[in-house]
């Protein structure tokens, strides 16, 4: 599978049917982003990957999770905790850490799109 990035952009959908809880959304941004390893269900080595993303050229990367409510339905306290940790780890990282924490670091910009 390749990742098709035009103009530095990249849009990542997931379907939240197909997500019952956290796992499974570690499951499929792995395949989605085409993680160099597999994560094994980890948090933090997915948090890991979620923090490098060096195999992609991206400037701008926009996660849209269409159809949350049945995420949500599924497990809210999981699905909350998706949210919470892209407004509070991975979105925060892009944008000022990556300075401080990798050589070289450039920001991206990363966008959570949360659809009914």
């Amino acid at each position: 599978m390749r990742i098709r990035q035009l103009r530095k952009e990249l849009t990542i959908r997931l379907n939240g049917k197909q997500i019952n809880h956290y796992r499974d959304l570690i499951r499929v941004m792995e395949k989605k982003l085409l993680f160099p390893r597999s994560c094994e269900g980890n948090i933090d080595r997915y948090f890991d990957w979620m923090c490098d993303l060096s195999w992609l050229k991206a400037s701008k990367i926009t996660f849209v999770i269409r159809h949350f409510s049945a995420f949500a339905a599924a497990n809210i306290a999981d699905a909350e905790q998706v949210v919470c940790d892209f407004k509070e780890v991975i979105i925060p990282f892009w944008r000022d850490e990556v300075l401080e924490c990798v050589v070289d670091g450039e920001p991206k910009e990363i966008v959570l799109v949360v659809e009914p």
